[in-house]
């Protein structure tokens, strides 16, 4: 127990930047662990440490401690671990793997588990996963002889080798009541049940558990670690307030133990949280102090990650500022010693950047950051994965940011070379995707369809629901472009359900559905729309002299042409037409199916120069054009079911005038939906119908006894009343000369 004091001890002295004193705590904790290998968990996993604050004084440590206990006998084993172990934290991951294989050749059975500890870890790393597994196994059958706790230890290794929680369960299982070697298990079991198996409520009982432990070892940092993962766990399965309060917890008790270190995770916990509850002002916040905390440590690359944090925070809020945080952490990472962190940390930046510029339709400055990442030092090597996989990844990023330019069908067909090659499905079908995306943008529909539907299996042989709903998003939005609505349809609704389905689950599994979702209803929506077609206004008489119109927003120009015509020759022939009555059925469709005469407000101007009374029966939902015919008839008569929607984008000049300023200030201004009662409390609807054929009833009553009147008086009338027939053109659209030329 003291010795593991001793080294958190030494922890604490290394974050503060006293290496010397560090290194005397843990001479210490090895001269009492001399002779009582039993009373301990073994020497912590020798693992390369992954983003640490003070990694590189850590390493500098470590290598310091290598040249010291390398001068005595006793020590020799320990310092290839620490050679190991320092070598890895540097990048220099082959030499590392040397240093371990060296150190595993020990007579000192102790030195072995550690050594072949160390060795499974970086072996993972690098995705030498077979042979990781066998150096993991190997760890595991030496502790068996050196107690419980270094097999423990052994078996935490390989739960985290094996990606898999069945080895920390069986650990947590040969702990039984010791809280001190439960502490282990538990946290290999968290961390795996949320990494590995998603399953944040299960993380969240271990976490719980693991927080017990070290109350009651009254072990402050550990409470800081394992606090921080409770709230990272209500965080995932969107429980705000307890998320809100583990992180505040967790936050306080790392600033009164005084350590950064603990403090900075706790803060990202926080960070969490605080975008869970919507509160992005509060996670930026915490952006600032962990990157506050980052450049405490003098640590370029720690520095270039918390920017990474912050930049990925501004861009919701500031994009231009989340893109000047990218580029000051890209330049920081560039300056950086060449250790794998740091070249991750580039590589990162890299990202974030080609991202944003992306985001922010500026192709030709991500075309230059991707153009970046590819000229890496260590490209195809500790940059984004190892080999050809992390090769692969750069030109799916490629081709995602370049997928309007040519260069993106390239970098698409490397993609999936290269992920073919390493036996990646989620990968491969990621590619696939991303051709698809490609060859859409470069309008080659047919190829986009193929590629879109072999994304589509490659995401189901994976078991990537959510991959999978994006493929088919695609593959609706290609059919789309192909004009076939109806196959559209059906994926979208296939998406759709998808989608659905796993938005049951917790995490990110969940943000990644809901998105999914969005786009999926899109998708159908449009699916929709594009079923619609330019339909006929027609125009027909009764025997009152009455005309009555049916029309809809989507009226072609040919048929509009044809009632203005019509029903101008009708008052040449003094076959008088008394009064219309305009039959409007809304229908909300795409502004490029707008005719000109309705959009131009051409069409009301003609049927408004024949001065006579027109009469609205309205039904549906009315937009767009259908608000200038709205507001271009005498008397309205609405359906009760009838929606009106604000603002009005393209009203008539005339506006202020047909309704008064403040309502015409309030339709413009406006956004939502009015039902009927609300616009005829506004005093521009005179009356509401229960139906649509009660309205088209009244409105035909209303022009049989307007047509009873004198022709005439009915044209004076209206001529006196009205506004000049040409003010209802649309605003900024070109005006006609002469009204006398419409006539």
């Amino acid at each position: 127990r003291q010795s593991l004091l001793r080294i958190s001890e030494a922890k604490v002295l290394i974050n503060r930047g006293d290496h010397e004193a560090a290194l005397n705590c843990v001479a210490d904790a090895f001269s009492l662990a001399e002779g009582e290998p039993d009373e301990l968990s073994g020497p912590p996993s020798m693992c390369p440490a992954t983003l640490g604050l003070g990694l590189h004084a850590e390493a500098s440590s470590l290598m310091a401690a290598v040249d010291i206990l390398g001068k005595s006998a006793k020590f020799q084993a320990a310092s290839g671990v620490f050679k190991a172990n320092a070598m890895a934290m540097q990048g220099d991951l082959s030499g590392a793997k040397k240093a371990a294989s060296e150190a595993a050749a020990s007579s000192d059975v102790a030195a072995q588990v550690a050594a072949f500890s160390t060795l499974a870890a970086i072996q993972a790393i690098l995705e030498e996963k077979a042979e990781a597994v066998q150096a993991a196994d190997r760890a595991m059958e030496l502790a068996k002889g050196l107690g419980k706790p270094a097999q423990i230890s052994a078996m935490c290794l390989a739960s985290f080798v094996q990606a898999d929680g069945a080895q920390a369960q069986a650990a947590l299982n040969l702990a039984a009541e010791s809280d001190l070697m439960q502490v282990e298990a538990l946290s290999s079991l968290a961390q795996a049940q949320l990494n590995y198996q998603h399953l944040p409520s299960e993380a969240l009982g271990s976490s719980q558990k693991l927080l017990m432990n070290f109350r009651a070892l009254k072990d402050t940092l550990g409470q800081v670690a394992a606090g921080s993962m409770v709230a990272l766990c209500h965080s995932m399965l969107g429980q705000v307030a307890p998320a809100r309060a583990a992180a505040s917890d967790a936050v306080k008790l790392a600033m009164d133990s005084q350590d950064m270190g603990s403090e900075a995770g706790a803060l990202l916990a926080s960070m969490l949280s605080a975008l869970t509850g919507n509160r992005p002002a509060d996670a930026l916040d915490n952006a600032r102090r962990v990157l506050k905390i980052c450049r405490h440590f003098e640590d370029p690359v720690a520095e270039a990650w918390g920017l990474l944090e912050l930049s990925r925070l501004q861009l919701a809020e500031d994009p231009g500022q989340g893109v000047r945080s990218a580029e000051e952490a890209l330049e920081i990472a560039s300056k950086a010693s060449p250790s794998l962190l740091a070249r991750r940390a580039l590589a990162a930046a890299t990202l974030v950047l080609a991202r944003a510029h992306a985001l922010r339709e500026k192709p030709v400055a991500a075309r230059r950051v991707v153009e970046k990442l590819q000229d890496l030092p260590g490209r195809g090597s500790d940059v984004l994965a190892l080999g050809r996989r992390g090769e692969g990844l750069q030109q799916l990023l490629a081709a995602q940011v370049l997928k309007e330019h040519v260069a993106g069908l390239g970098a698409a067909r490397n993609a999936q070379a290269l992920l073919n090659g390493v036996r990646d499905k989620a990968g491969e079908a990621a590619a696939n995707l991303a051709y698809a995306n490609a060859l859409c943008a470069q309008q080659n529909f047919e190829g986009a369809t193929d590629a879109a539907i072999a994304a589509t299996a490659g995401f189901k042989a994976a078991k990537c629901a959510v991959g999978e709903g994006t493929a088919l998003c695609a593959l609706a939005g290609v059919q789309l472009r192909r004009e076939d609505a109806l196959e559209a349809e059906k994926t979208a609704k296939e998406a759709l359900r998808i989608f659905q389905q796993v938005r049951s689950f917790s995490g990110l599994k969940r943000c990644s559905a809901l998105l999914g979702e969005t786009r999926a209803r899109q998708l159908l929506a449009h699916t929709q729309l594009s079923s619609l077609q330019p339909s006929s206004a027609r125009v027909f008489f009764d025997e009152f002299n009455c005309a009555h119109l049916e029309i809809t927003e989507m009226a072609s120009q040919e048929s509009l042409e044809a009632v203005v015509a019509t029903l101008h020759g009708m008052q040449r022939t003094r076959n008088n037409v008394k009064a219309i009555v305009m039959h409007l059925d809304g229908i909300v469709g795409p502004s490029n199916m707008h005719s000109y005469a309705l959009s131009s407000g051409n069409f009301l101007v003609g049927l408004r120069s024949i001065s006579i009374p027109i009469i609205l029966a309205g039904s549906g939902k009315i937009s767009g054009p259908s608000w200038q015919l709205f507001l271009g008839c005498d008397y309205r008569i609405c359906s009760m079911d009838t929606d009106f929607l604000l603002p009005i984008t393209s009203p008539p000049e005339c506006l202020g005038e047909l309704v008064g300023p403040a309502v015409a200030s309030q339709l413009c201004i406006s956004s939502g939906i009015l039902d009927a009662q609300a616009v005829q409390e506004l005093g521009i609807l005179n009356q509401v119908r229960p139906s649509k054929d009660e309205t088209g009833r009244a409105a035909a009553e209303l022009g049989k006894r307007i047509a009873g009147f004198p022709g005439i008086a009915c044209r004076q009338t209206m001529s006196l009343l009205t506004v000049p027939p040409v003010r209802y053109t649309t605003l900024g659209s070109q005006k006609l000369p002469d009204p006398d030329v419409i006539a």
